[in-house]
């Protein structure tokens, strides 16, 4: 069902480039607002191309959401791309221009989590599925490698609605070959019946790392993939719990209002109770090295796997 290929590594903002000149290609009314990323994440590569439906509005988040708004009234299809720490900015825009009306405007998150590293917990974002998720309307994707993200995109150009593309600017191994079929579906990668773990974005694959070791150990681990996060597919959270002695929830965000808490109020509707969280407590982060952090808050994969043995006894 998917490859890891761990000698071709690439960002996902590189697939957002990629793909959107693809997608410009075909779609003539694509427009592209980005916050002064410019050669920083190659969009002079778009800009190159289609001159005149590239857009940078410096870093003005307000503006930038605003104008989208306006983009999309007069009938293009905006894709917005910008750091994941501007839907706070622009978070009442969001709200009441864009999911109130439902409008078909596609926000891009990029440097979620620790992505930012050494800028600090102004930089690092670990609330922005709980901000997007209580929002009607929007719809809520987390690829997690290159091709992941390549698919999430074309279909996000194609269906109606507001969107948020949740992307992490990390070189990531592939996981899946560019012709895997996603259709906008969760997936289970690797079945179990000891340990389920759901993960979703750069984290799936520190998910099959953590399996590999605890398979090692003797234990059978199921990897569930939560492309999707919203709407979610309740269904399969439901089963695939019911099918193992201990659930799991990995994710690179606050645990408050994140997919742990969407998780758990699914499994507490079903009357499931095997169910444990793994992401990041409620704390302001530091700031250093992306390795450094995620052994500092438990998110290393080493200490995920520490968690998980305490959690069996």
């Amino acid at each position: 069902m998917f490859n890891i290929d761990e000698n071709s590594r690439y960002k996902m903002s590189n697939a957002f480039v990629d793909s959107m000149i693809k997608l410009a290609k075909a779609h003539k009314n694509i427009v592209l607002l980005h916050a002064d990323f410019g050669s920083k994440f190659g969009i002079e590569k778009f800009s190159s191309a289609f001159g005149d439906r590239c857009f940078n509005f410096g870093l003005s988040e307000r503006n930038l959401i605003g104008s989208a708004i306006g983009f999309a009234l007069r009938g293009k299809i905006p894709f917005v791309f910008g750091y994941g720490n501007f839907l706070g900015k622009a978070f009442d825009i969001i709200r009441n221009g864009i999911c109130y009306p439902n409008l078909n405007i596609k926000l891009i998150s990029l440097s979620s989590g620790f992505d930012a590293g050494k800028e600090g917990a102004g930089y690092h974002v670990f609330e922005d599925i709980a901000l997007m998720n209580c929002l009607p309307n929007m719809n809520i994707y987390c690829p997690s490698d290159y091709n992941s993200a390549s698919v999430v995109l074309k279909e996000a150009a194609s269906n109606f609605g507001p969107h948020y593309i949740r992307l992490s600017n990390r070189e990531m191994p592939l996981i899946f070959s560019e012709n895997h079929l996603f259709d906008y579906k969760n997936e289970i990668l690797r079945d179990g019946k000891d340990i389920c773990i759901f993960s979703y974005g750069n984290y799936v694959y520190k998910a099959l790392k953590v399996a590999d070791i605890l398979e090692n150990e003797g234990k059978s681990v199921m990897i569930v993939n939560l492309n999707k996060i919203k709407p979610i597919q309740k269904d399969l959270i439901i089963n695939s719990a019911k099918s193992v002695k201990l659930s799991v929830s990995l994710e690179e965000h606050s645990l408050i209002g994140g997919v742990s808490d969407i998780i758990a109020n699914i499994l507490m509707e079903a009357k499931i109770n095997n169910f444990k969280k793994i992401g990041i407590e409620d704390v302001f982060t530091q700031s250093g090295e992306i390795d450094d952090l995620e052994n500092f808050y438990g998110l290393s994969v080493e200490k995920i796997c520490e968690k998980i043995r305490e959690f069996l006894r």
